[in-house]
């Protein structure tokens, strides 16, 4: 998984609560022979809510065209309307249904997790937040070959810091939102999954 940014993404990440679209992500799929680039409009829609700005990911997912001349669109897809209202169905969580994780002073919390040599990436923002990208278990991880490795780059998992607390993108909404194609039978297949993600990183953080 390769982490990118631009001065661009990370402008339109400095805002309460919004730091989890500070990055886009390429992942080289060897087992699909193929690389998967997320895509700005999906993500900054979700993640950046009313704050999203249409015609600033458009030129994003433009400049990504240019230099990967030959990508085609996925199949993925949600069926919805707004990217900012969505969650999985009735009763599942929406993106504002982030959780806390951790409590303390910001830079005690990222000390924390180097600690635990779990750190993949470190962004810092602009508003004093910083978002951090976290190694997860082999055994957490295992669901993502289970309901399909070229969706895996919600991994590395991240977490936001932010006003003396840490938070994460409910596992449940997070899962659903980067395997569009998703079902309620296949996601009870990895049911434990959420749980699972929740309780590890809270212990990173202890």
């Amino acid at each position: 998984m390769i982490i990118f940014t631009n001065n661009a993404i990370l402008g339109l990440a400095a805002k309460p609560t919004r730091g989890f679209a500070a990055n886009l992500r390429v992942m080289a799929d060897k087992t699909n022979d193929q690389l998967t680039i997320t895509n700005p409009l999906y993500l900054q829609s979700a993640f950046l809510q009313e704050g999203y700005n249409k015609i600033a990911a458009q030129k994003i997912l433009e400049d990504l065209k240019k230099a990967f001349p030959n990508s085609i669109n996925s199949d993925d897809k949600l069926g919805v309307g707004n990217i900012a209202d969505y969650h999985f169905m009735v009763s599942m969580p929406y993106y504002e249904d982030m959780m806390a994780v951790g409590s303390g002073a910001n830079e005690e919390l990222l000390a924390k997790l180097k600690a635990k040599k779990v750190v993949t990436f470190e962004q810092k923002l602009v508003n004093g937040s910083t978002l951090v990208g976290i190694k997860l278990s082999n055994r957490t991880t295992k669901f993502a070959s289970k309901i399909g490795s070229q969706n895996a780059a919600l991994l590395p998992y991240a977490i936001l810091i932010e006003n003396n607390k840490a938070y994460i993108l409910h596992p449940k909404y997070y899962i659903a939102l980067m395997y569009p194609l998703l079902d309620m039978g296949t996601f009870m297949t990895i049911a434990t999954a959420p749980g699972a993600i929740e309780n590890e990183i809270k212990g990173m953080l202890i």
